[in-house]
């Protein structure tokens, strides 16, 4: 049985990876370049031709901040550096032959395209054993950090700065949106004891009655004083105001 379907799944809804896949994704990658770059495609959601644009002056390894330029409209942010994305950062910079102003860089010196991205992301996803193919492409990983932080429960606008947004519309896109997420929240409601749930003992019997020559079946409610778990609510009868008397 698909789950989804009963948890409110939407073919539009962002295509994301669990904190499994996401896990296994990262194990198979060896290459310390690729490893701290999806590693901040990742922790800041970056898009894939937001990648080349990061250089050396945007980041103070003295005061762990990272300044990141993001594109379509987006609001561009100092963030702070994560201990371990600094580790993968330091690791990679020390080791890279082609000392030029530019992070992420090819063979031939230039910043690493949209293209070449796809294709490392595409590489280590199905060294990863990953499946889905709708799962297939870098964005994912944006979509990854907008549905854990909300899993984390942070604050929404905190999440719309960690993605650039400048409306907090494009933010509740990723609201509720993972299946574990509504899990919890649905416990939640349930034992809140704030929604009025009836007993199946307690439930309205039915019986058949007769109209004529057809045959229809009516709810009726038996010993409804004695079944229901709460008071009952008197009948109201409206009042009618002196304008309303004749």
């Amino acid at each position: 049985m698909n789950e989804s379907r009963f948890l409110g799944y939407q073919k539009n809804e962002p295509k994301y990876l669990t904190q499994e896949e996401l896990i296994a994704f990262f194990l198979v990658i060896k290459d310390p370049r690729d490893m701290a770059m999806f590693d901040l495609t990742y922790k800041f959601g970056l898009r894939a031709s937001e990648i080349g644009l990061l250089n050396l002056k945007d980041i103070d390894f003295e005061t762990n901040q990272i300044f990141i330029h993001r594109l379509k409209k987006s609001a561009s942010h100092v963030y702070v550096l994560y201990p371990d994305s600094r580790m993968y950062l330091i690791k990679y910079l020390s080791s890279r032959m082609n000392q030029t102003e530019c992070i992420f860089s090819t063979r031939r010196r230039r910043p690493i395209s949209r293209q070449h991205v796809f294709h490392l992301y595409r590489k280590y996803y199905d060294l990863a054993g990953l499946k889905n193919p709708s799962k297939r492409h870098p964005h994912c990983l944006r979509h990854s950090l907008a549905v854990h932080l909300n899993d984390a429960d942070v604050n929404l606008m905190t999440v719309k700065r960690m993605l650039g947004h400048k409306s907090i519309n494009s933010t509740l896109w990723y609201v509720n949106v993972s299946e574990r997420k509504r899990k919890e929240d649905f416990e939640k409601i349930n034992q809140s004891g704030m929604i009025v749930n009836i007993a199946p003992e307690t439930y309205p019997r039915f019986k058949t009655a007769k109209k004529g020559k057809k045959t229809r079946k009516s709810p009726v409610l038996i010993k409804a004083k004695e079944a229901a778990p709460f008071p009952m609510i008197p009948s109201f009868t409206p009042v009618k105001f002196k304008h309303e008397i004749e």
